[in-house]
């Protein structure tokens, strides 16, 4: 049964809708995913996802963990126009490590993150002379 809540519907209109849209996918030069992949792409120029995410767009196959033929082709959306599709504990490009690592004056913070909650962590600050 399709669903209009999960994206492949919304990814089947737009490809029928949009002038030039199918086309320009066929050529690479169209995709679509979740915003944690454009943000991986933005920030690290990679195009990936995770499985939770991936699996929210009812194109994925939960139990094989990839992209799902049968489902692709129902609502015909091209394999290439979506990301590659990783594990939740996967680093995603080094992008922000490096900025977090970078800051090497005292009081600095870092942020880690893993998967679906954040880990802060402050270096101790310097006295403040008054």
């Amino acid at each position: 049964m399709l669903d209009p809540y999960f994206s492949a519907t919304k990814i089947e209109w737009l490809l029928e809708n949009v002038d030039g849209l199918r086309e320009q996918a066929r050529f690479g030069r169209a995709a679509f995913g979740t915003i944690d992949a454009w943000l991986v792409f933005k920030l690290t120029g990679e195009y990936r996802t995770d499985v939770t995410n991936a699996s929210r767009t009812m194109l994925f196959n939960i139990y094989d963990a990839c992209w799902d033929d049968k489902l692709l082709a129902a609502v015909r959306v091209p394999r290439e126009v979506l990301p590659q599709v990783r594990d939740s504990s996967e680093v995603y490009g080094l992008s922000a490590a490096l900025y977090g690592e970078c800051t090497l004056k005292d009081g600095r913070v870092e942020q880690e993150n893993f998967d679906t909650y954040n880990v802060m962590r402050m270096d101790e600050m310097p006295a403040v002379q008054t």
